[in-house]
């Protein structure tokens, strides 16, 4: 991963709101257009935030589940009226195949934003917001929203630790068997990192008083510039979701429609989405740029 995102040195209300959108977004829209949008945006933000590699890796790890999607709805729902074959004397149809891929598809990508937004709200960050008011709900909220990340990471060093201890595994029985070497590894690991923390709180005095924080935030004039322009693109990419410009309807028969207006407003969803890298992608130029004049500059200081 790379350093702390410029995008990250906002209000950390700010970025709860972003990422609450978002989130919101992703998860309300089975059109092919908007969920077509939303999903390259994820896979150009998670390529930014950590590499290109890990993106196509989860990304290609994941469509196998959306392929699970699409076979257990085909099995539960068969409304649809274009039959590809009958199974077991039900019918299974083009339309449940489509909409459960599409769901499959939009689970995958609401958790590679949601590992996105983990680098922007930082625990810290999400304590601030919500330590004071609400202390065990923001920790527990904390340790969910860090449970993947750090799952993933753990993983990773088990799986490494091994291959460097042992040889490969040819065999289908070896390989289950080292899996499950891997599973009892990180369940204890996971277990023994639970009881360090508990110790570490008790012995910090954690509940014994009111919660301080160590940092703070002030809302300077460039976060308000920022809330005035994550409303206008919120009303604009909900303008896009929930209107009636880009109509996808699954059943009975499968009907799509879109004209110039969901064309458009998908492109400022898009933008919205990709908001943050962007906006690091210009300051990287502007850096750029100033480094060279001032290399100029130098150059004809000494001439």
């Amino acid at each position: 991963m790379k350093e702390e995102p410029i995008f990250s040195t906002l209000h950390p209300g700010l970025l709860f709101f972003y990422s609450f959108t978002i989130a919101i977004f992703a998860m309300c829209s089975l059109n092919p257009l908007y969920l077509g949008t939303s999903l390259v945006a994820a896979v150009l933000s998670y390529s930014f935030y950590f590499c290109v590699k890990r993106a196509l890796h989860i990304f290609i790890e994941g469509l196998p589940v959306a392929f699970v999607f699409a076979a257990f709805n085909v099995f539960f729902n068969h409304r649809g009226k274009t039959i590809m074959c009958r199974l077991f004397g039900s019918a299974i149809t083009l339309e449940s195949f489509l909409y459960g891929l599409c769901s499959g598809i939009m689970l995958l990508m609401v958790l590679m934003w949601f590992r996105c937004m983990d680098v922007l709200l930082t625990t810290q960050k999400f304590l601030y917001l919500f330590g004071r008011r609400f202390p065990n709900l923001a920790l527990l909220l904390c340790m969910t929203l860090r449970l993947f990340p750090k799952t993933e990471e753990r993983i990773r060093c088990i799986r490494q630790a091994r291959h460097s201890l042992e040889s490969t595994f040819d065999h289908f029985e070896d390989k289950i068997k080292n899996g499950m070497r891997h599973i009892s590894c990180l369940l204890e690991w996971s277990m023994e990192d639970g009881l360090d923390t508990a110790d570490s709180m008790k012995a910090r005095g954690y509940g014994s008083m009111e919660r301080t924080c160590g940092e703070e935030y002030p809302f300077t004039g460039k976060d308000f510039f920022w809330l005035i322009a994550f409303l206008i693109l919120t009303f604009l990419s909900a303008f896009a979701i929930f209107g009636k410009n880009s109509v996808m309807q699954y059943f009975p028969g499968l009907h799509f429609s879109a004209d110039i207006w969901s064309i458009i407003l998908a492109a400022f969803y898009f933008v919205f989405l990709i908001l943050p890298v962007l906006w690091e992608k210009i300051s990287e130029v502007r850096l750029f740029w100033a480094q060279k004049k001032i290399q100029d500059r130098r150059k004809k200081s000494y001439e």
